[in-house]
């Protein structure tokens, strides 16, 4: 599906299939399958009437306690915003003519409320994507909620084979979180694999492609 959003200079074409946006001059050769239309354009014309992408991190705790996190996130921080807040802002989000949303964390799964917020962002139209780490204290029934999401796309926290994403991540979260993978491609389900390289598990990056790419061959990796 192409979204067209209005903008001072044309306005903003997204790819729902890639999740890429390009700017445009005027308006859009062919006819988008949706469009946006602005309720008031800023008075700079050199500027977005509003991001096209947003991530919106919902909570910092976690269930796990990565080595090399960034936001301190563990399982003894706070959940986040009360869920009304949360569904506040997501409204005003949608009245901004946000296109994209992409959920993380923290560990999203970790609210009470997760599946209640994505589904709301489903609901008001986003292009909705999750960042989780796969590692699901309710395993089976989280993976038969997301897949009933239905989201433009996982993605998936593995930071190379077993020895070297446990030793990051914990004893036990690379077969945790490969099993969330193989579900969900299974099910069906849009899955990207995000790794952060470091000195230690560079040299060992090629083996894991491999076994990701033989898991789920039409997976969309990033580095």
């Amino acid at each position: 599906m192409i979204i067209f959003r209005e903008e001072h200079f044309g306005g903003v074409l997204f790819d729902t299939d890639t999740l890429r946006y390009s700017l445009i001059e005027g308006r859009p050769a062919t006819k988008p399958d949706r469009i946006l239309l602005a309720q008031e354009l800023p008075s700079r014309r050199d500027i977005l009437s509003a991001p096209v992408r947003i991530y919106f991190e919902i909570t910092r705790r976690c269930n796990l306690s990565c080595t090399h996190c960034f936001v301190s996130s563990s399982p003894r921080a706070p959940e986040g915003m009360p869920t009304s807040r949360a569904i506040a802002l997501l409204d005003h989000m949608h009245d901004m003519n946000v296109i994209e949303l992409r959920i993380t964390g923290g560990e999203p799964t970790t609210r009470d409320d997760w599946f209640q917020l994505l589904s709301h962002a489903q609901a008001l139209g986003f292009i909705v994507s999750l960042n989780t780490n796969g590692v699901y204290a309710e395993g089976q029934r989280t993976i038969d909620q997301l897949l009933a999401l239905n989201l433009a796309q996982v993605t998936i926290s593995i930071d190379g084979i077993e020895g070297g994403h446990d030793q990051i991540r914990g004893p036990g979260t690379f077969a945790a979180s490969m099993s969330s993978l193989r579900k969900l491609y299974a099910g069906g389900a849009c899955v990207r694999v995000n790794t952060v390289l470091t000195r230690d598990n560079i040299s060992r990056f090629r083996r894991f492609f491999v076994v990701a790419r033989l898991l789920c061959q039409r997976s969309i990796f990033s580095t």
